[in-house]
């Protein structure tokens, strides 16, 4: 507006002036004696004398100007340049205008003189400094507009104090030093037009007088909250047309008087009345803004304004109602308009009636949350939700990313699914709007998500999404994410730090890129030339990712290496740097010499050491320093500089002790002193050592101690100990040190030795006090008590836990039955308490599977160990028994006829494996049994009726395994009819006997002929070198001495998770079988034992405990095993002599270690009291295979093989059904034959 008044001004001026009448001189002077020149106009009107010299093409200032003139008018010529004291004489001149010129020029003292001068205008000129205006001592305004000046000085308008108005528009104006308006009577201040982003907030210090501040039409952005805290008198402030996104709330606290403030054309999204402060505010433009929301919120300063502007905005106008309401207040009321709520949408805020309903946001809100992963190192998947679009439907999205503290965002360019921006360029060069329909099928597009690609490793990135719609963008939602590590860039070459005679410190630096957190670094360091006598390296030594420098240590003095440094990040490592050359410096010696001989007598003692080599060097040796020194190695003298490499010290004292300390130097130096080395003259010898002992520590090893001598007439340097063996064998000295004891080695067991020692100072005492010893035969120490693993009515898995002995390694496991015993219901007790050798062992193996056990039978076993020196001792003995199996057949019953009773008797299973619970009596025909229950040892039942039994009757036995039935006998008919009947049911019997018959053997010749198959199939099988057949007519003891061992053949099944052990044999005399397990993986378990007495007693009540050690396991086929595996051979010794009672110490398992084959072992009592071991007691019964029918009472005639012992015999067979006859393992113990039950 100022502007827009000047130039009115100037017009007039210039129309008053060609209104004027004047002549049309040719003269180049401003005004003739009349008046009138041929360019200017010159003429008066009070109080003013004007020249008028506009646009009259002077190229530099007209001469002949009236001294009297008070305003001179020289805008629009050519004038480019004012010389100095040019307007010296023009004193009376109070408005100037030079305005047009092209004026790029000023000289010093361009305005001298002119004292009157209180306006001076030079717009529209190229001017690009204020320099010349400094002697002007009235003048009041200055204007500069459109010229070229980029910066005003610091306090650049202080020398003019009269200066109240500064006009700096649309120049070049990019900064504001501090202070640069500061004057005492700037009122008015014009900057619109220039270059400005940021105003220092020290730009307007001491302008305090200012009062109107127009900045229109710059670049701000955001202003400081302290800018205008110097201008505590302003009342206009004009900020339009510029880049404001926001106002600090406190911008306006410093201001009391502001009335007028123009926000027009700016970028402001919010506008809180509060920002006012306490100003009188009267004006207030908001219009052309990017408002969305105005609250009225019932404030008192809303009241005070006189205008308000706010067209132009795109109004939210829920609660807009008071502006729309105040017409006299809001000037442009009648072009606002509404952009939401939807309802209202592009209506006027004045056609609105009532309140306007509750507002919705008019752009899409955020589509959060954003998720961005990094799929490899240098992209990223970002995902995004759906967010509302308020106003309609999302149309697009942007997604935009940057690297955290980057000042750029980049827009993800297009990629299928998409639809760029412009469809007339390429898609894969331009940034993209993301749809969020499908157009061909106009369904939502699902996931909503793309891949940025092209990124730097392990980089933290910001990725922000926007939803967009007709009505324009929504906020950005965005995700922090850091791409994925990848491998390191090469690093910098390493550099030498300092160098030393062993080690060269040298400085790493971080590699650039380095692509994610390095873990470490890996130097590499070789000799590339090696000293002599040195030994060259190549090697790599780590350091961690947060050094930066290493040390290497160990290298070789005077020797050249090359280094070289790779980084790691958890990718991996990346590429080695270029080789750094470095070299070790020499060095003195490395070590001190060595005395190796110390001799003295009354008067002198001699020194002597080992030369140091080059290797030890690393340099010649010039000269040995010998030095006399303390005890304590103080050196107090120097005795010599020799090279020799001995030294006597003489005259000395006898009986006298002297210490010396040595050193060597090279051409590098002195290197290291040796230890103190002491001489003691002449001495007394010492006495001989006191109270030696030697105490057995193992069969080969023997401690030896012994104590100082009492009297040692000096110190004793060291001991030495001999040892005497045989009688008749020269001693050795097996120890030489100064400690008091020590261990003697390599000895042979059971041997008897004596050990003397010697003590020595500089001289030797008399051999000490003999300490004999005898050495332990070196038999492994006794077997823990065997656990039960698994069992069944004829087979056990025993294992236990390996020894370990001092010397010489388990090579053999004994497995001996120490007793048998069977202890049933109305059977006579059956025992053997002779013990024999059930199996061998391998050294490695801790497991054996024992079959052709006796169902319903107690058996103790005791396991021993065997090396190379002997057999350990049998002191654990545990007892375990077999389940139950089905009966044998019990006798036909038998009728005995008496007065209307009948009397029917029958003899008991031959073999009851197990107590027999009850007898089912049947006849062939009836639907009831005759009897059912158990009679007791008589066998026997009465039966009151009148009709003969004696036709067809069976019993049927019965125990916790199964029953049996005895055989079926059928009576003679009494008569033709009854033979008829008899005949049928015979027939018809008989026909199912043979089809049963045929069933069963059908069935069971399957399964042999699938586990010969099977068997076929299997590798692991023990193939025994030795086959047995001799099987004695009666029950032998093991023989005391046995045969030398003969070799097994080996196999292992180490494939299994655990398998059962196969067994081999051999022939011992006595026609006994010693077996032999394969190697299976070792199994240990806990079995809880009570102690027992020896092999003569035992207690009552045994037992049996199983422990189920992965089960499974036994049931896997070895197929599996490798047919390249070959058998593995080992030679055992001799076996052991028989077990006697003094060495064992048996007890039973008292408790089950499986809780699922518990249930038959209540049946088995052992008697109180055993025959001692010299009675062989009463032979137990043979196993024999018994039918495992499992006859109930609906279907006497019924009889199937049992599923549970079918799984039984494959358990203890642990699926190797290719071992059969003896399935790997023997039949029964060493192949003694059947025991026959003795009576009670």
């Amino acid at each position: 507006m100022e502007r827009q008044t000047r130039a009115a001004a100037l017009l007039l001026f210039v129309v008053a002036a060609l209104s004027a009448d004047r002549a049309q001189s040719q003269s180049t002077d401003a005004c003739t004696a009349g008046g009138l020149s041929a360019r200017c106009a010159c003429y008066e009107s009070l109080p003013d004398r004007f020249v008028d010299c506009t646009s009259a093409g002077f190229d530099d200032i007209p001469t002949n100007i009236p001294v009297e003139t008070t305003v001179l008018a020289l805008a629009h010529n050519d004038i480019t340049r004012i010389p100095g004291q040019v307007f010296n004489t023009l004193t009376n001149v109070r408005v100037l205008y030079l305005d047009g010129n092209g004026l790029h020029t000023l000289e010093p003292g361009a305005f001298s003189g002119m004292e009157s001068l209180e306006t001076l205008s030079l717009t529209e000129n190229k001017l690009r400094n204020l320099t010349f205006f400094t002697n002007i001592p009235a003048l009041r305004t200055l204007h500069l507009d459109n010229n070229l000046m980029e910066e005003i000085e610091t306090e650049m308008f202080a020398g003019v104090p009269t200066l109240e108005e500064v006009t700096l528009a649309d120049n070049k104006l990019t900064h504001l030093a501090d202070r640069a308006f500061a004057h005492d009577n700037l009122k008015t201040l014009d900057l619109s037009g220039n270059r400005f982003s940021f105003i220092s907030g020290l730009a307007f210090a001491g302008a305090s007088a200012l009062r109107t501040l127009d900045l229109t039409a710059n670049r701000f952005a955001a202003l400081a909250a302290s800018v205008f805290e110097p201008l505590t008198n302003l009342t206009t402030l004009v900020l339009s047309d510029n880049d404001l996104e926001s106002l600090p709330a406190t911008i306006f606290s410093r201001q009391t008087v502001l009335a007028t403030l123009k926000l027009d054309g700016n970028k402001l999204t919010t506008f809180d009345v509060d920002v006012i402060g306490s100003n009188p505010l009267r004006i207030l433009r908001l219009d052309a803004n990017e408002l969305t929301t105005l609250s009225y919120n019932n404030d008192a300063r809303w009241d005070n304004l006189l205008q308000l502007y706010m067209r132009d905005n795109a109004w939210y106008c829920c609660g807009m109602e008071w502006f729309r309401d105040a017409a006299t207040i809001v000037q442009d009321s009648a072009a606002i308009t509404c952009a939401a709520p939807q309802r209202v949408a592009g209506t006027m805020l004045q056609s609105t009636s009532g309140t306007i309903a509750v507002c919705d946001k008019l752009v899409p809100d955020a589509p959060a949350p954003v998720t961005a992963t990094s799929p490899t190192s240098t992209s990223l998947l970002v995902q995004w939700d759906r967010p509302h679009g308020n106003y309609e439907q999302v149309e697009s999205y942007t997604v935009e990313y940057q690297a955290v503290g980057a000042s750029q965002w980049t827009q993800v360019t297009c990629t299928g699914g998409s639809v760029p921006q412009d469809p007339q360029v390429p898609a894969t060069q331009l940034p993209c709007a993301f749809l969020d329909r499908d157009p061909a099928t106009d369904t939502d597009i699902s996931p909503l998500q793309t891949t940025i690609t092209g990124l730097l490793p392990f980089t933290a990135y910001v990725v922000r999404v926007k939803a967009t719609h007709s009505k324009g963008d929504g906020p950005y939602a965005s995700s922090n994410t850091t791409t994925q590590e990848d491998l390191p860039a090469k690093p910098a070459a390493v550099t030498v730090v300092e160098r030393y005679s062993r080690g060269l410190l040298v400085h790493v630096t971080t590699p650039v890129p380095a692509n994610g957190v390095i873990t470490h670094y890996t130097l590499h360091i070789e000799t590339t030339a090696a000293a002599p006598g040195t030994v060259p390296i190549a090697r790599n030594d780590t350091i961690a990712g947060t050094a930066t420098s290493h040390t290497f240590l160990g290298l070789e003095p005077n020797s050249q290496y090359a280094v070289r440094v790779r980084a790691a990040t958890s990718v991996g490592a990346g590429p080695w740097s270029d080789t750094t050359a470095a070299a070790t410096r020499e060095d003195a010696p490395e070590r001190a010499p060595s005395v190796t001989r110390i001799a003295a007598n009354e008067t002198a003692c001699t020194f002597e050491w080992s030369a140091l080599q080059p290797n030890d060097t690393y340099g010649a040796v010039a000269v040995y320093n010998v030095y006399q020194a303390t005890p304590a190695g103080n050196v107090t003298a120097r005795l010599a500089v020799t090279t020799s490499d001995a030294f006597t010290w003489w005259p000395l004292a006898a009986g006298s002790q002297h210490h010396i300390v040595l050193s060597a130097n090279t051409t590098a130096g002195e290197g290291p002193r040796t230890r103190v080395y002491e001489c003691e003259t002449a001495p007394f010898p010492p006495t001989k050592p006191a109270n030696p002992t030697a105490v057995s520590v193992c069969a080969r090893e023997v401690e030896v101690r012994w104590q100082p001598p009492a009297q040692p007439n000096g110190v004793v340097a060291r001991y030495e100990v001999w040892q005497q063996g045989q009688q008749g064998a020269a001693a050795v000295r097996v120890y030489s040190g100064s400690n008091l004891s020590t261990r003697v080695t390599n000895l042979d067991p059971d041997t008897t030795y004596a050990f003397r020692v010697i003590a020595f100072t500089t001289l030797q005492s008399e051999q000490s006090d003999a300490a004999v010893v005898t050495t332990p035969t070196g038999a492994p120490p006794a077997v823990a008590r065997p656990r039960l693993i698994r069992a069944d009515a004829n087979n056990m898995t025993l294992a236990w836990d390996d020894v370990v002995p001092c010397e010489g390694a388990v090579q053999a496991y004994l497995v001996y039955q120490v007793l048998q015993m069977q202890n049933l219901n109305y059977y006579p007790i059956s025992k053997d308490s002779h013990p024999k050798l059930v199996g061998v062992a391998g050294g490695n193996v801790t497991r054996m599977l024992i079959t052709d056990l006796v169902p319903a039978t107690a058996y103790t076993f005791v396991v021993r160990a065997r090396n190379m020196y002997g057999e350990s001792n049998a002191l654990h003995a545990a007892t375990f028994v077999t389940k139950d199996a089905p009966p044998s057949r019990p006798g036909q019953p038998t009728v005995e006829r008496s007065a209307g009773v009948q009397i029917v008797r029958w003899t008991r299973p031959e073999q009851p494996n197990g107590n027999v619970t009850r007898y089912v009596l049947w006849r062939i025909g009836d639907t009831a049994p005759l009897y059912d229950g158990h009679p007791g040892a008589t066998l026997q039942i009465t039966v009151q009726s009148d009709k003969p039994l004696s036709e067809s009757l069976f019993v049927i036995a019965y125990n916790s395994a199964g029953s049996t039935r005895s055989f079926i006998e059928i009576a003679q008919p009494s008569s033709t009819d009854d033979r008829a009947v008899v005949a049928g049911v015979v027939t018809v019997a008989v026909i199912l006997v043979l089809a049963l018959a045929v069933l069963l053997y059908l069935k069971t010749r399957s399964k042999k002929l699938a586990r010969v198959s099977e068997g076929n199939m299997s590798v692991g099988s023990v193939q025994p070198l030795v086959s047995t057949t001799k099987t004695p007519s009666s029950l032998k003891r093991v023989p005391s001495t046995l045969a030398p061992p003969q070799q097994f053949a080996l196999t292992s099944n180490n494939d299994s998770d655990e398998s059962e052990a196969s067994i081999g044999a051999r022939k011992v005399p006595g026609g006994v079988r010693q077996t032999m397990m394969t190697s299976t993986p070792q199994h240990t378990a806990a079995v809880k034992m009570v102690k027992g007495g020896d092999l003569g007693n035992a207690d009552g009540n045994q037992e049996s405990g199983v422990e189920n050690e992965d089960s499974g396991a036994d049931n896997h086929s070895n197929s599996s095993r490798t047919p390249q595996q070959a058998p593995r051979k080992r030679t055992l010794p001799s076996p052991p002599p028989p077990l006697n009672k003094e060495e064992l110490q048996w007890t039973s398992s008292d408790e089950s270690e499986d809780e699922d084959d518990s249930h038959h072992n209540h049946h088995h009592q052992l008697p109180g009291a055993m025959a001692s071991d010299s009675s062989r007691g009463p032979a137990l019964p043979r196993r024999t295979p018994q039918p495992t029918a499992n006859e109930g009472v609906a279907n006497p005639f019924a009889q199937q093989t049992s599923p549970r012992e079918v799984v039984n015999v494959r358990k203890a067979s642990g699926g190797q059904q290719a071992l059969n006859p003896i399935r790997g393992f023997v039949q029964r113990p060493f192949g003694l034959p059947p025991l026959s039950h003795s009576n009670a």
